[in-house]
C-alpha cells in the first residue's frame, strides 16, 4: 500500500517480505503468495507496479478478483460434529459476554447444547442467542455452518481460547498465544481540589464498575484492587494499550487520577526478570545522531543498522520496556514527526541497568488561584511552561519543567504591584513563551514516582502526589 508516497520502495519491501516468508515457511506452499500494489486512500489496486502513479478512477477489481481466485473457500465440514474456537469477545448488556469465532466444522443453531472445553475443564452449556455480522451490523440468526464467523451467547462464562464442541466430540482446538501484560498503572477517583468539576462519573465505585465491564471484552487487560488504597491496579500490554483505555474512559465522562506506568517484573529461580522488546526505527539520516544518543543513554542494545536509501536509516534495538518509557514522545518531537517506530515483545530477561536520571525537576504552583502573565514569567525564565495564562491552578499542580534537577515552587498567581515610581522596565510588555501542551501519552511518560496525572473529560493536569509543601517534606523523610 501507499506506493504513491515520495519515499515508497515497494520492490525492496517485497524482497524483505519474501525473505521473511522463506524464514518462517514450514511448507513450500507458504512461499506461493500473490502480490498486489495499492493506494488505499484513492481506492486503487494494481496487479503490477505502475511505473508512474497517476490518480484515476477508483478501482478495487484486482483485489476482489484475487480474493475470489486464490483464497480457498471454507471446508464444507457440515457433517462433522460442531467445533469452534473463541478468538475474541464482545459484551451485550442483556445477554452478557459473547464468544466470537469461526466455526471449524459442523453446524450450530439456536437452543443447541454444547460443551465448553477449557484446558482440562468441560462445562455444559446451551446456545441462547446466535448472531452474525452483516456489514457493521449484528443480526440474529437461527443456524450457522462451517466457515461462518458467529457470536454465541450462553449462560456460561465464555472466554478467549475456549473450544465450543458438540457433546459427543469434546476435543479442544489449538489455542492462540496471548501476550501477557507487561505494564501497570494505578487508577482511582480524582482527589485534587478540582475533583467533580468536569466529569459525570467521579467515584471509585463507578470507576470499578466500568473497569469490570471493560475486562469483559478487553482480553489483554487485568484488573485488581490496590492493597494499600481504594484504587485499582490495571495491567496492560504496553503504554499504548493503557493510554487507549484512559482516553476511552475520558470520552465517556469519567474523572480519575493515574500513577506513573511501571513494568511488571517476574521472579524465576531467585532471579528478577523484566520484559524486553525489539524496537524497529526508520528515521531520516539527519536524525541518526539523535536516535543513537537517546537509545545509548537508555542502555539499548543495537542489533542491526542499515542505510535504506532515499535518505532513510533503519535501526533494530533490543531494550527493556522499562527503559523505553517516554522514548516515543521524545523521538516524535526531536525528529519533527518523521520517525517510524514499532515495538515487538520478545520475552522476559534478567534485570538490566536502569538509565541515569532522564528528566529534570518540575515547577509547582505554590498557591491556589488563577495563573497570570506576571507570575508565569518566572516559569518561562527558569524552564518550560505547561499552561497558558488565565488557567486555574491549585497548590501542588505542576505548571512547568525546571531547567535544573530540583523541584521549584512558584507563585504563578502573583501580579505586578502598581506604584507611582517610574523605572526603566516598569512599562515593558510581558511576552510569554507559548506553553507546551502535553498529550495523554506524553503526560504518562512525563510522570515521576511522586506525581499523578489528573484526567478529566476536558483536561489533563499533572500534579504532585502530596499537594502541600509540608506533606511532601514529611513523605520524603518517611521514605528515607
Amino acid at each position: 500500500n501507499k506506493i504513491d508516497k515520495k519515499l515508497a520502495r515497494p520492490e525492496e519491501v517485497l524482497a524483505q517480505t519474501e525473505a521473511l516468508f522463506l524464514h518462517l515457511a514450514k511448507d513450500p506452499g507458504h512461499l506461493d503468495f500473490k502480490t498486489l500494489y495499492a493506494v488505499g486512500r484513492d481506492a486503487k489496486v494494481f496487479f503490477d507496479l505502475p511505473k508512474r502513479y497517476l490518480p484515476t478512477t477508483p478501482d478495487l477489481t484486482p483485489l476482489f478478483e484475487t480474493v475470489i481466485t486464490h483464497v480457498p473457500s471454507p471446508e464444507k465440514n457440515q457433517d462433522k460434529p460442531f467445533q469452534m474456537l473463541i478468538s475474541t469477545l464482545d459484551y451485550d448488556p442483556y445477554l452478557g459476554r459473547l464468544g466470537i469465532g469461526k466455526i471449524k466444522q459442523g453446524k450450530i443453531k439456536k437452543g443447541q447444547p454444547f460443551v465448553i472445553v477449557d484446558r482440562e475443564k468441560k462445562i455444559p452449556a446451551r446456545v441462547e442467542k446466535l448472531f452474525t455480522s452483516i456489514g457493521i451490523k449484528r443480526e440474529e440468526i437461527e443456524e450457522a455452518y462451517a466457515g461462518d464467523i458467529v457470536s454465541v451467547a450462553a449462560k456460561a462464562d465464555l472466554n478467549v481460547n475456549q473450544t465450543l464442541c458438540d457433546p459427543s466430540f469434546t476435543q479442544a482446538l489449538p489455542q492462540v498465544l496471548i501476550s501477557p501484560p507487561t505494564m501497570k498503572i494505578t487508577i482511582g477517583a480524582n482527589t485534587s481540589p478540582f475533583a467533580g468539576r468536569e466529569g459525570k462519573f467521579v467515584t471509585n465505585r463507578q470507576i470499578q464498575e466500568r473497569l469490570i465491564k471493560e475486562k469483559q471484552t478487553n482480553i489483554g487487560l487485568e484488573i485488581e484492587p490496590d492493597p494499600v488504597s481504594a484504587k485499582f491496579i490495571v495491567k496492560g500490554r504496553g503504554e499504548l494499550h493503557l493510554a487507549v483505555l484512559i482516553e476511552k474512559l475520558r470520552r465517556e465522562g469519567y474523572e480519575m487520577e493515574i500513577s506513573k506506568p511501571q513494568v511488571i517484573f517476574k521472579e524465576e529461580n531467585k532471579i528478577t526478570l523484566e520484559p524486553f522488546v525489539e524496537v524497529n526505527i526508520e528515521v531520516p539520516d539527519e536524525f541518526v545522531g539523535i536516535v543513537t544518543q537517546e537509545m545509548g543513554k537508555r542502555k539499548g542494545e543495537l542489533l542491526d543498522m542499515k542505510t535504506l536509501g532515499n535518505g532513510l536509516t533503519r535501526f533494530v534495538y533490543k531494550i527493556s520496556e522499562r527503559n523505553m518509557i517516554g522514548v516515543r514522545s521524545i523521538f516524535l518531537s526531536a525528529t519533527k514527526g518523521t520517525i517510524n517506530l514499532s515495538t515487538l515483545f520478545l520475552d522476559y530477561f534478567p534485570l538490566s541497568d536502569s538509565p541515569q536520571r532522564l528528566r529534570n525537576g518540575v515547577i509547582i504552583s505554590a498557591v491556589n488561584g488563577k495563573a497570570v502573565a506576571y507570575g508565569l514569567q518566572t516559569v518561562c525564565e527558569r524552564g518550560v511552561l505547561f499552561i497558558p495564562a488565565q488557567t486555574e491552578v491549585y497548590e501542588g499542580m505542576i505548571v512547568g519543567l525546571n531547567s535544573k534537577e530540583d523541584d521549584m515552587e512558584v507563585n504563578v498567581s502573583k501580579s505586578k504591584k502598581l506604584t507611582n515610581m517610574h523605572t526603566e522596565s516598569s512599562d515593558e510588555a510581558i511576552v510569554l513563551t507559548p506553553p507546551v501542551i502535553l498529550s495523554l501519552e506524553q503526560a504518562l511518560d512525563f510522570l515521576a514516582e511522586d506525581e499523578l496525572l489528573e484526567a478529566t473529560p476536558r483536561s489533563l493536569r499533572l500534579r504532585k502526589r502530596y499537594l502541600t509543601h509540608v506533606d511532601r517534606v514529611r513523605a520524603e523523610r518517611t521514605s528515607r
